[in-house]
């Protein structure tokens, strides 16, 4: 089986010399802008192009990370970067905008691009639909088990698209590409490459544990020869934030696993545990093994005198590459040197030898001189000296001629390593079209108890319940027959399918006539059943360049991603209707992990048969506490998951006029933890247009 390539961080120029020596096959690291690591040292234009071109020389490939969320202003600064990357020979750009990546691939046709773990791919349709997006490669969501990675592989390579996946490094508890909380609460937006980390603090309410959010990094160094075994074209390093002695370190043991085709002994596991670690590491979503003290903690102080103590030792060493060396000296020709390296040659000439008059060039001497290529990448493995005796030629100008032909051989071997881009496409140009569409004002339910009567709900246009809430209104005999559509989780795996299916088949027997989707995964699989497909906000649109994308999926209107506010929203013009969230609390987090389950013990039932485990109540809501005391409810989701929610709601009751100079079509109202009584306020306040009277957020 071809080995996977090993895939590390660089973060900056230190790092990526890191990485080289500790024999990585893979780079990837970020510009100065349009990447998700915001704060790391990130490389300006000419180190960039130096990167690229050191990265070739030693054959190992540059995957350019492209992968933040665009607002419309940016898409002519982010394709101008594009072609720069390209121009240089970037081998492939990790993308997390579908606008963006479908501009990238109508532009620049021969550019190879990666989705970003943003995109949540974590099931065949979900590969698929990326497949078809342009995408050769999709990084895999973290969360997914041993199994599920393989059945991806699978049909990865039965559909020709590789598949990547992380085998070492910090993880986010946060789905990926779910994450709005650094955004929404601490004005730093993880989309934009700002992540705050508020999943490091510690939050009350969650027994035994004032760091529930906060995750162990992963750690499947001693799971290697299974992850060989599962059919991964890359296996993905974490840390671009990280130093390069841990860049190193982590990755020359993973080389070490993957040509030796072994698990990590006990010493290389304590050596990682040493270069970083929060109180140790977790290999829990690949085995499934989510239980309590499997996936939490936190950077001790220990954990940092470690670190601070293993780095003062580790020694990067310079990487060489090994050449063999020919040269000629004979009278009455020029000197010659020539330089090969795996079939690439380079030869040089300089001046003729004179004929020695006292000392003449001593072999031994000549061929220690020649051995000597200083500075350079270049070690001599083999050396062939045809030297005809008594001639004589200054030191200087053999050591030019040496100099040369190193140069030269540096550059054949970059050129030979760098893909050749050469067809240049022509974007498709859009002429913009004003559209009018009907006003609709929606009502989303994420907790079945909290249903109003029909008499209340007439105020909107739909209703619409989150997936898991129409299962327990279905259990609990609710009345839903004024619900006219159902809101799709953001994760549903392979294996949870068949559950899923189950849930829309009986929505549709209950003549639910509209499915929202939340995964690009979904538009196939909805539309199947015949539901028409409404796009969800959990599909990051930031643009028209995304909203057009996803009407070409057949999703026949857009809500706008909650990080946008109205002026961003204003210069959004789509085909179809354009949606936005005017009152609620918004989504925050999806955790693939049940807070209350993962901390209760109940890990022997199956999600969707554990109902005393997590202590929720009837309304399915609990509360975890930060430092300021301020609550974030939490609910429980499809699949036995969790959602956070914020804390304050959205209020925009006061801000009618506003909201139609945005061009909002659908006013989306998200209820989660409130009575039924508050629910009759809150529409009572948007009827008459009543300002906020508590603490709340615009847009």
């Amino acid at each position: 089986m071809k080995k996977p390539e090993l895939l590390s961080p660089a973060g900056s120029k230190e790092a990526l010399s890191a990485a080289i020596s500790g024999g990585a096959d893979a780079v990837y690291f970020g510009g100065s802008a349009f990447n998700a690591r915001a704060n790391a040292k990130n490389f300006d234009d000419d180190e960039m192009r130096n990167a690229v071109s050191e990265c070739h020389f030693w054959g190992i490939k540059t995957n350019i990370t492209f992968n933040t969320l665009l607002y419309e202003r940016e898409y002519d600064s982010a394709l101008k970067y594009a072609e720069f990357l390209y121009s240089i020979g970037a081998d492939a750009l990790i993308v997390a905008d579908l606008g963006l990546a479908v501009c990238i691939r109508s532009r620049f046709p021969e550019m190879e691009l990666h989705m970003s773990t943003q995109g949540g791919i974590h099931n065949k349709m979900s590969l698929a639909a990326a497949k078809k997006l342009g995408f050769s490669r999709a990084v895999a969501a973290r969360e997914l088990t041993m199994n599920e990675l393989k059945m991806l592989c699978e049909y990865g390579k039965a559909n020709d698209i590789e598949v990547e996946g992380f085998i070492h490094g910090a993880l986010c508890v946060c789905m990926s590409g779910q994450c709005l909380f650094s955004s929404l609460v601490g004005q730093r937006s993880g989309n934009r490459g700002e992540c705050a980390q508020p999943c490091r603090l510690s939050y009350a309410g969650v027994a035994g544990n004032a760091y529930p959010l906060s995750l162990k990094d992963s750690c499947l160094a001693n799971h290697a020869k299974s992850i060989l075994d599962l059919g991964l074209s890359s296996l993905k390093i974490e840390g671009r934030m990280r130093s390069p002695e841990y860049v190193y370190t982590v990755t020359s043991i993973y080389r070490r696993l993957i040509d030796e085709n072994r698990n990590a002994t006990p010493k290389e596991t304590e050596t990682l545990l040493r270069a970083f670690s929060r109180n140790g590491f977790t290999d829990a979503y690949y085995t499934g093994n989510i239980t309590k003290g499997t996936m939490c903690g936190i950077r001790t102080d220990k954990d940092k005198s470690d670190t601070a103590q293993f780095e003062k030792n580790v020694v990067i060493p310079d990487r060489k590459k090994p050449i063999g060396l020919y040269a000629k000296f004979k009278a009455n020709e020029p000197i010659e040197i020539r330089l090969g390296s795996n079939g690439i040659f380079s030869s040089q000439y300089g001046e003729i030898p004179q004929a020695a008059k006292n000392a003449p060039v001593d072999r031994k001497i000549l061929s220690d001189s020649l051995m000597k290529f200083g500075n350079t990448p270049f070690e001599i493995e083999k050396l062939d000296l045809d030297l005809e005796n008594g001639l004589f030629m200054p030191k200087s100008l053999i050591n030019d001629v040496r100099r040369r032909a190193a140069d030269e051989l540096y550059e054949k071997i970059i050129k030979a390593n760098t893909p050749a881009h050469e067809k240049t496409g022509v974007p498709v140009q859009k002429n913009k079209i004003k559209k009018e569409f009907e006003h609709r004002k929606i009502a989303v339910f994420y907790n079945a108890a909290g249903l109003p009567d029909k008499e209340t709900l007439a105020y909107f246009d739909k209703v619409y319940l989150d997936l898991y809430a129409y299962a327990e209104a279905k259990k609990r005999g609710l009345d839903i027959s004024h619900v006219c559509g159902i809101d799709m989780p953001p994760m549903i795996t392979d294996k949870e399918s068949g559950y899923a299916e189950e849930l829309l088949k009986e929505a549709r027997d209950d003549k639910i006539e509209y499915a929202v989707c939340e995964n690009i995964a979904q538009a196939e699989i909805l539309k199947s059943f015949g539901f028409k497909v409404c796009g969800g906000f959990r599909l990051n649109v930031y643009s028209r360049h995304s909203a057009d994308i996803l009407s070409s999926l057949g999703i026949e209107d857009v809500f706008i991603s909650p990080e946008l506010r109205l002026p961003a929203l204003r210069a959004i013009e789509t085909e179809v209707p354009k949606g936005a969230c005017v009152y609620g609390k918004i989504p925050l987090m999806s955790l693939e992990k049940c807070l209350w389950r993962c901390f209760d013990g109940e890990f022997d039932k199956a999600p969707q048969k554990c109902e005393s485990a997590c202590r929720f109540g009837d309304k399915n809501i609990l509360y975890i506490e930060d430092r300021k005391n301020i609550k974030f409810p939490v609910m429980r989701s499809f699949a036995h998951r969790n959602i956070i929610f914020n804390s304050v709601p959205v209020y925009m009751a006061d801000k009618k006029d506003d909201l139609r100079s945005a061009g909002i079509d659908n006013e989306y109202y998200l209820f989660t933890d409130e009575s039924k009584e508050e629910i009759c306020d809150i529409i009572n306040r948007y009827k008459n247009a009543y300002p906020a009277g508590a603490a709340h957020r615009r847009i």
